[in-house]
């Protein structure tokens, strides 16, 4: 079994090259240092898969920053300005 850090760096790592390599993204330089994770239940699976499907609508009304901050600040993490979706 693997941790959801192994996950996550494998995950970067792939897209990282895969973007860096994709004219569709011209302005891609690197992921950020962190990532928040968050465990969905077997009856939370459809509400997801809606929630994805309609994202674009979705963030028209609540931006991706805000909706971020606010989703783990509700899960009890805690957000450190300092590297909170920054470019550095």
């Amino acid at each position: 079994m693997k941790s959801i850090s192994d996950i996550i760096q494998a995950l970067k790592s792939g897209t990282s090259k895969w973007l860096k390599t994709n004219p569709n993204f011209p302005h891609f330089l690197k992921w950020g240092e962190g990532y928040a994770a968050f465990t969905v239940g077997r009856t939370e699976i459809d509400m997801v898969r809606q929630y994805i499907v309609n994202q674009k609508a979705h963030h028209v009304s609540e931006q991706f920053a805000n909706e971020y901050r606010r989703l783990i600040i509700e899960h009890g993490g805690e957000i450190d300005e300092k590297y909170f979706l920054t470019d550095g």
